[in-house]
Order: C-alpha cells, then structure tokens, then sequence
C-alpha cells in the first residue's frame, strides 16, 4: 500500500526499508509466466486452479519443478507447515505428490512472497501540529492542564 499511495506517510509515519522479493522467487515467478500464468493473478487461487487443470502433464511438471527450485528458506512458508525446519527432500516429493488444488494454493502463497515488502514506522511527536485547534499537541495539553487548575506537581503527572 505504502508503495503508492502516501497516505501513512502522511500520517507521521516514515519508510524504513523497502524490501524485494529473493530472487529465487522471482525467476519461479517468471517461469509462470512462461507457462501463461498471469502475475496479477497468482494470488487467486481459483485463477490458478483453472489454470493447472488447463495445463497438461509436461506443463504440470515444469511447474512444480519452478517451485522446486525455490531457495530453502522459503520452504516451511510455501508448505505452510508447523515444522521448525523442511528439508530440501521432503519439499521436493511433497511438491511432486500434491494434487492440483494444493498446488494453486502453493502458488498463491508464492505470489504473497513475490510482493515488493515496505516497512513503515511511526513515532509519537508532542509538538505535532493539530489543524482543528491551530495548536500543537503540547499548548493543547498546557491549556487542559491550566484549564483543571492543577498544581505544579500534578500537572507534571497529567496526561
């Protein structure tokens, strides 16, 4: 979201990193597209059923073999497993023996790691500017505290 529209930006927050996808994740993405997979779409998992079950064998295989070669990081994300740690194997004859519809949901969880990952930060300003009351947070908080008619002690312990 933050990618582009400026909205939380705007709100006081601020960009700390922008994070690409690994590039593992991005060449079985291209390969999808290769096999006529439309990126856009790879998040649906009812887009990417109808077009497993278009595909033939030969087809089949390339695809599960694009997501074979995923670096193993990415393993316990794509399976979706509880497992501390998938080994290389075990991913492999699991992605060889899923039917179609696990396979899509695969997919789509691949297109989730393919996304462009932005991470934003916000910190709270006490001299933030407040348009409504043409004050900023600070005078606001001096006025409710004068407005109360605390002491100097409890006014230092007001908020």
């Amino acid at each position: 979201m933050a990618q582009y529209n400026p909205f939380f930006e705007r709100a006081g927050m601020r960009k700390v990193v922008e994070r690409s996808a690994d590039p593992s994740i991005l060449r079985a993405v291209k390969t999808l597209e290769s096999l006529g997979f439309k990126p856009y779409l790879l998040s649906s998992t009812q887009a990417s059923l109808e077009h497993l079950e278009a595909l033939g064998e030969p087809e089949l295989a390339k695809v599960r073999e694009a997501l074979s070669q995923v670096s193993s990081g990415y393993y316990k994300r794509l399976r979706a497993t509880s497992l501390t740690f998938v080994k290389k194997k075990e991913f492999h004859e699991w992605v060889r023996g899923i039917p179609v519809k696990a396979l899509a949901k695969v997919i789509s969880r691949l297109a989730v790691l393919a996304e462009t990952k932005i991470y934003l930060f916000w910190e709270k300003s006490a001299h933030k500017f407040n348009p409504r009351t043409q004050k900023t947070r600070t005078q606001v908080c001096e006025y409710r505290r004068a407005e109360k008619g605390l002491s100097s002690q409890e006014r230092d312990n007001y908020d």
